[in-house]
């Protein structure tokens, strides 16, 4: 299965709101991402994962 692997890492002091648009399948995802922390989500055509990792 083919796919797109996203990271995302907050330097900020706050909590940021992400909302990206998948090139692929043109589904919108959308979640809170956590002040200095990072997410990595695996985006393919079944559904997707997530996974927080503190810095």
């Amino acid at each position: 299965m083919e796919g797109y692997l996203y990271t995302f890492v907050s330097e900020y002091a706050v909590d940021s709101h992400v909302k990206i648009k998948d090139p692929a399948t043109g589904k919108v995802y959308q979640f809170m991402l956590e002040k200095e922390r990072s997410v990595l989500s695996a985006l393919g055509e079944k559904t997707p994962t997530s996974r927080n990792e503190k810095e």
